[in-house]
C-alpha cells in the first residue's frame, strides 16, 4: 500500500515538474521575442531622432 502511494506521489510530482519546465520555456521565448521587437523600436526611434 505504501509503495503505491509513494509511486503515485512520485509520478504526480514528476508531471508537475515537467509542466513547470515547459511553461517556463514558453515564457522565456515570449520574453525574448518581445525584447527583440522593443530593441528594434528603440533603434528606429533613435535613428529618427538623429535625422531631425
Amino acid at each position: 500500500m505504501k509503495k503505491t502511494v509513494y509511486l503515485y506521489l512520485f509520478v504526480f510530482t514528476f508531471l508537475i515538474a515537467l509542466f513547470m519546465y515547459f511553461n517556463y520555456q514558453n515564457l522565456v521565448e515570449e520574453q525574448a521575442s518581445e525584447i527583440k521587437t522593443l530593441k528594434n523600436k528603440i533603434e528606429k526611434l533613435e535613428t529618427k531622432l538623429n535625422q531631425e
